[in-house]
């Protein structure tokens, strides 16, 4: 599975970023607080802000006791 997704990372970036363009592109210019789209909206931006900074988080514990010592060649990385 990690080798599927690798090989397909970029397309799957550039299709969901193309559907968000096109989503954008359809909707009205003032979007109600109230409605469906802009919840989902809403709820795919803090999905992504929390994946980046359980990353970010991740990263950083990985490498916390192996920055002086050792090269990292392995991992997140």
């Amino acid at each position: 599975m990690n080798r599927i997704f690798a090989k397909y990372r970029l397309l799957l970036s550039k299709i969901l970023l193309l559907s968000i363009i096109v989503l954008m592109v359809i909707s009205e210019n003032d979007i109600n607080p109230d409605s469906l789209y802009y919840n989902i909206l809403e709820f795919t931006g803090f999905f992504f802000v929390l994946v980046g900074v359980f990353g970010r988080i991740w990263a950083s514990l990985y490498i916390e006791g192996n920055k002086t010592n050792n090269l990292i060649t392995k991992g997140i990385y």
